[in-house]
């Protein structure tokens, strides 16, 4: 709000809060939102399943089903 404030010449924030004040809770939605999405996309990359060295090592064998004849 400083920002937007010196940008357009007014003496200090409390003065263009007050003309601008139906702009904000729009706004604070619209942040809210966006802030939430980072929150969502950085616990999907940390809560993600990492594979260790000696998982990546370890060979797997397939075990094919037993017959009987």
């Amino acid at each position: 709000m400083k920002v937007v404030s010196e940008r357009l010449g007014h003496a200090n924030a409390a003065f263009t809060t007050s003309v601008y004040q139906h702009v904000l809770p729009g706004m604070q939605a619209e942040a809210a939102a966006a802030f939430a999405q980072v929150l969502r996309n950085v616990r999907r990359t940390t809560d993600a399943p990492r594979a260790s060295q000696d998982d990546a090592e370890t060979p797997t064998a397939e075990v094919s089903p037993s017959r009987r004849t």
